[in-house]
């Protein structure tokens, strides 16, 4: 699978997976994404830096974020959010628009 960002707007499925963690706290408007793509660390580089919309199907509500960072080399981004994401989203499927 070879994404082209050309269009403009394209729709994937990821999963929230928690917070980012330090030995103490838990930064909430932090969050670990996991997108499912090919285990390809060039097609990774592409997310960085992306605009990302979550839109809950039960909700209007929307969130604005922005992929920051790789986690490892699994698919797992770190996103920043403007608002923090609820913790009872935890491991719920999201379609993102980037």
């Amino acid at each position: 699978m070879v994404l082209n960002f050309n269009n403009n707007v394209r729709n994937l499925k990821c999963v929230f997976l928690g917070y980012k963690r330090s030995i103490r706290n838990q930064k909430m408007d932090k969050a670990r994404m996991k997108i499912n793509c090919q285990k390809n660390i060039e097609i990774h580089k592409q997310f960085l830096g992306k605009k990302l919309k979550i839109c809950n199907v039960n909700s209007r509500k929307k969130n604005v974020g922005k992929i920051i960072a790789l986690h490892g080399r699994s698919n797992v981004f770190i996103a920043k959010f403007k608002k923090p994401l609820s913790p009872n989203l935890v491991n719920s499927e999201f379609y993102i628009q980037i």
